[in-house]
């Protein structure tokens, strides 16, 4: 024992094939060590994941360019002395931020979730002069159940981030329930729709390079699903028949 305290996980004793007790003992102890050392490589390697999606996520939350668009908008009402605008954007900005630093982890209660986006599609709206629309349907006993922070955002970005034609005002509906042991989180929108090769890539949870930039938002999603709930969790993007995308989540209440 004091050898393995000294020596850690790589001690290894010699086997004598001659000595049939001794060689039984030592090799159950060698294998012993062994499966301990892959176990500890396996749970280093987990932490190790954990801890890049967790600084991915926190990435996502501030979005630079989002809050690059919200100060140019600032800016822009600001030029035309439109104090009351900018004092109302303000507040919304502020409150966004605030709920980004108030988190304590990367799960929250789905109300929580929502009302953060309520906040970012409330600045967006600014920013686009009115022309996108939000619906929310949202039981009640959803509202308390635990989801990955992000989940619900991340989709309804993507909806407007595709949505390159404000002609037509956005329409983006979000709504959960409880189906049996389940959380069902829709997000729909009659926006553009998505590439059929990059819808291809985020149901099979691969990385996303466009324009020489790579787009981790929706992976990072999954991957952190995965990582709380295994493959009881799933995520379902699909372009609708009537234009737009379907974004289905299921994770356990």
């Amino acid at each position: 024992m004091q050898k393995v305290d000294e020596e850690g996980i790589d001690l290894k004793m010699p086997e004598f094939d001659n000595w049939e007790e001794y060689h039984i003992v030592s090799k159950n102890f060698n294998n012993m060590m062994e499966k301990i050392k892959i176990l500890k490589i396996d749970v280093y390697e987990k932490e190790k994941k954990q801890s890049e999606l967790y600084k991915q996520y926190l990435m996502l939350q501030i979005n630079p360019h989002f809050f690059l668009n919200a100060l140019n908008t600032i800016y822009m009402l600001n030029k035309r002395k439109d104090n009351n605008q900018v004092n109302i954007l303000l507040t919304y900005l502020i409150n966004y931020f605030k709920s980004v630093f108030a988190r304590q982890g990367e799960m929250v209660p789905l109300k929580e979730e929502i009302n953060f986006m309520l906040n970012y599609m409330a600045i967006q709206k600014f920013r686009f002069a009115g022309a996108m629309h939000l619906q929310c349907e949202i039981e009640p006993e959803a509202e308390i159940s635990m989801v990955p922070a992000m989940c619900v955002l991340t989709f309804v970005e993507n909806a407007i981030k595709y949505s390159t034609d404000f002609s037509n005002d956005l329409m983006i509906v979000v709504s959960a329930k409880v189906e049996g042991d389940n959380i069902k989180i829709e997000i729909q929108d009659n926006g553009e729709g998505i590439e059929e090769n990059i819808l291809k890539k985020i149901n099979q949870n691969e990385k996303i390079v466009k324009n020489d930039r790579e787009h981790i938002g929706i992976k990072n999603i999954v991957d952190r699903m995965h990582m709380h709930y295994g493959e009881a969790a799933s995520v379902k993007v699909t372009n609708r028949d009537s234009g737009g995308v379907s974004v289905v989540i299921n994770v356990p209440k």
